[in-house]
C-alpha cells in the first residue's frame, strides 16, 4: 500500500466465535512479490516445516505442486524453522533442479548462528547438509538462488535416519572365514559386496570387522 494508506487493522476470530480461547501468532512482513509467502529473517515467524515421530518432513511433494515454496523474486530468500524429532544426525535436502544453477543453502542454530552451508552438493544436484542434532534442537534453513537472480519453485525436506547402526558395505579380494560372534553371512574379504551393520564399541573376543591380506 502506498503512503499515506500504509496501515492495517487485523480482526482475528474463531469461526465458533466466543468459546475457543488460545494463543497465536501473527506473520507480518513486506515480502518483495504478492506471490511470497515465507518470510526471509531467521526468528518465530520462519515457516515451520511440520515433522512426524521420526523427524521425516517436506514442504512440496514436487516441484509442480502450487504449494512448493518458490524463489519468486531477484534477491528472495526464504527462511523455514523446523526442531529434531530425535537424538540423531538430521539432513536437509532442497530440490532445486528448476532453478537455474540451484540454491544456496544455509542452516542456522537456535541463536541464529552459521552453522553449515552448500549448493548442489548432492550426486543428484541437490542442496544438502547433514549435522548432529539433538532431540528439540531448533534450526533455520535460509534458502536462495546461488546466482541471486534466478526464479523458480523447489521443495524442502528434513530427514533423520531410525537406525543407529547404518548399513554400510564391505569389500575384499579373497573369500574368508566367517567373524566368530557377528551374522555368518559377514565374512572377512568377500568377493561381492555383503550388507551389515557396524558394530561400534569393544570388537574384543570377535576379531576384526576388516580383511586378512586384502585391500578394503
Amino acid at each position: 500500500m502506498a503512503s499515506p494508506d500504509n496501515w492495517i487493522n487485523l480482526d482475528v476470530r474463531h469461526p465458533d466465535g466466543q468459546t475457543t480461547k488460545g494463543q497465536y501468532l501473527i506473520r507480518a512482513w513486506q515480502p518483495g512479490s504478492t506471490a511470497d509467502l515465507d518470510v526471509n529473517s531467521i526468528g518465530p515467524f520462519a515457516t515451520p516445516i511440520p515433522v512426524d515421530s521420526t523427524g521425516n518432513g517436506q514442504l512440496g511433494v514436487n516441484l509442480t505442486d502450487a504449494n512448493a515454496p518458490a524463489i519468486d523474486f531477484t534477491g528472495d530468500n526464504d527462511v523455514f524453522q523446523v526442531a529434531a524429532a530425535t537424538g540423531r544426525p538430521i539432513t536437509f535436502t532442497v530440490d532445486s533442479s528448476a532453478i537455474a544453477n540451484g540454491t544456496f543453502l544455509r542452516v542456522y542454530d537456535a541463536s541464529g548462528n552459521a552453522v553449515a552451508t552448500d549448493n548442489n552438493s548432492d550426486p543428484n544436484g541437490k542442496s544438502q547438509i547433514t549435522v548432529d542434532a539433538k532431540r528439540g534442537d531448533l534450526y533455520y534453513l535460509e534458502v536462495s538462488a546461488f546466482d541471486g537472480a534466478s526464479l523458480g519453485k523447489y521443495t524442502i525436506s528434513t530427514s533423520q535416519p531410525t537406525d543407529d547402526h547404518p548399513d554400510a558395505a564391505v569389500f575384499g579380494n579373497q573369500p574368508g572365514p566367517a567373524i566368530p560372534g557377528v551374522m555368518p553371512e559377514v565374512r572377512r574379504g568377500c568377493r561381492e559386496p555383503v550388507l551389515l551393520e557396524w558394530c561400534f564399541g569393544t570388537l574384543e573376543g570377535r576379531g576384526e570387522l576388516g580383511c586378512d591380506g586384502c585391500e578394503c
